[in-house]
């Protein structure tokens, strides 16, 4: 579920980002305790202060290049460590607020962990949950959770086609994205439903753990979601959710786990046509 999202430039502050998101999260879901989990690209030392001072709990994969000092250091795969910001770390933001912010907190204690993947790369995440409260199982349990933003992803750009717009004006591209955003919020609570459908029908009934097919729940939204919309009658527009529930939930595969969407660096312009809209 997409709670927060908002428009910038091709070139921005993703960390600075990040920390907005989270300060709409609290009106969004109130007091409800929450771990905010980040890719690689996201680890800093002011970004991990930053977090702090936020009362954040949170959990960040560090890549291969990152805080090199303290995977070196590490004799277990999950340990404390200090990262000292020192000369060497501050150099590159000699004056600017963030060597100021550095030099004045000078350390802080992190926790590492690292993990080995299925192609025996390691990979190292850095959190400040409590060993005591989440072993070390658990802590990379939680950060696999996030495969699910990446499949959200994937659906916004190549299932809802986020990124072919009707227009170039702002307020054609804002209307777009919100739009987009909306409808696929809309097509996650309808597979929430169907899932729960699913579940009811079939406990226990595959050998392996199944899951709905969202590329078929997809197809039958594009057919039946504006009718259903367009609908008056409240006992036909209910018969219609219920067909489609029932038609989503009956087309599943099963979870395959350990699956990776590659990357594509650099800026990707052009991918669609302006004078060419997809319908969906």
């Amino acid at each position: 579920m997409i709670i927060d999202c908002t428009i910038n430039k091709w070139k921005f502050s993703e960390r600075k980002q990040a920390l907005l998101h989270i300060d709409k999260c609290d009106s969004i879901t109130g007091e409800k305790p929450r771990i905010v989990i980040f890719d690689r690209g996201y680890p800093s030392g002011e970004f991990f202060i930053n977090l702090m001072e936020h009362n954040e709990s949170f959990l960040i994969r560090i890549g291969a290049t990152v805080f090199k000092k303290e995977q070196l250091t590490m004799t277990t795969d999950d340990e404390y460590v200090n990262i000292m910001f020192d000369k060497s770390r501050l150099s590159p933001h000699k004056g600017t607020s963030t060597a100021d912010k550095l030099a004045k907190t000078g350390s802080i204690p992190l926790r590492f962990v690292r993990f080995e993947l299925d192609n025996g790369n390691r990979e190292y995440l850095a959190t400040n949950l409590p060993i005591e409260e989440f072993n070390t199982s658990e802590i990379v349990y939680l950060y696999r959770l996030r495969w699910e933003i990446e499949t959200a992803y994937n659906v916004l750009k190549n299932k809802f086609f986020i990124e072919n717009f009707t227009g170039t004006s702002l307020i054609m591209i804002e209307q777009d994205i919100y739009a987009t955003v909306y409808l696929c919020n809309v097509m996650h609570d309808i597979l929430l439903d169907a899932k729960l459908e699913f579940n009811i029908k079939n406990h226990q009934k595959y050998k392996y753990k199944m899951e709905i097919n969202k590329n078929i729940a997809i197809g039958i939204m594009k057919e039946e979601l504006i009718r259903f919309i367009l609908e008056k009658d409240k006992g036909r527009k209910k018969e219609m959710f219920d067909k489609i529930i029932v038609e989503i939930s009956s087309n599943i595969l099963p979870v395959r786990n350990g699956r990776h969407y590659k990357h594509t660096k650099g800026q990707l312009s052009g991918t669609y046509s302006n004078v060419n809209k997809r319908s969906f």
